[in-house]
């Protein structure tokens, strides 16, 4: 709101955020990534970086902690 109004100065409040809110962005990135690689399908964390002779190697935890996703939940 102060912003809207014009006491305060938003430019010079997002310079002293800057820092958090880059380290915000980088934590969302790497806690979506953790979550999609909990799926079936897990997550190409390294995507462009060759493993085992692949671009498009997904990096996923043993089967029994990943779930399936897309469709309804269904208990046991």
């Amino acid at each position: 709101m102060w912003w809207l109004i014009g006491l305060a100065d938003p430019m010079g409040e997002l310079a002293t955020l800057g820092p958090l809110l880059g380290l915000a962005v980088a934590v969302g990135c790497i806690t979506h990534c953790l979550g999609d690689a909990l799926t079936l399908s897990g997550c190409p964390f390294l995507f462009p970086l060759p493993i085992a002779g692949e671009t498009w190697y997904e990096i996923r935890p043993p089967r029994w902690l990943r779930f399936r996703t897309g469709s309804a939940w269904k208990p046991g």
